[in-house]
């Protein structure tokens, strides 16, 4: 298992690096990065803040996912392994938290409806990080099952009535 950057590690001081570099070519844009690595769930969660942070959550987020899926490709290259078992998380405004809330809403509404009708239903594409988030919500209301339809990264969770 790769190890949590630590402070002054160089795979830390490369992500800093990495990160101050943007800041500088993203020119007028008045963006900040802080790093905070939590021992609770062993991830580097960084934070993005700055009047113009807001521009990363348009779209749903695309450009904060497209840039947590950068960063942690630029540790693996640096760590020489995958880090997958070491989450980069990379937030702003507190977005992945509200994200997640709604995610856990929509699964409680979805398995509600599965259970009473005993119809699947088919959720909207989700990335892999959303698409577990719903998963285990689905599993903590019972008697539905989940699984993950289509191809590519932003695939479907369709969840059906369980077979018990």
């Amino acid at each position: 298992m790769t190890a949590v950057p630590a402070d002054g590690s160089e795979a830390r001081r490369s992500l800093v690096e990495f990160l101050s570099g943007l800041e500088k070519r993203l020119g007028d844009l008045d963006l900040r990065v802080s790093f905070a690595v939590e021992c609770k769930d062993e991830h580097l969660k960084i934070d993005i803040t700055g009047d113009d942070s807001d521009c990363f959550l348009q779209r749903k987020a695309e450009a904060l996912d497209a840039l947590q899926h950068i960063l942690r490709r630029a540790l693996e290259k640096h760590a020489g392994a995958p880090t997958m078992e070491v989450p980069v998380i990379l937030d702003s405004h507190g977005y992945r938290k509200t994200r997640e809330t709604e995610l856990r809403e929509m699964a409680r509404i979805a398995s509600e409806r599965v259970r009473k009708t005993g119809t699947p239903v088919t959720l909207d594409p989700l990335n892999p990080y959303e698409r577990r988030i719903v998963h285990l919500a689905c599993q903590e209301h019972g008697g539905v099952a989940t699984h993950s339809s289509g191809d590519g990264f932003c695939r479907r969770v369709v969840i059906t009535p369980s077979a018990g």
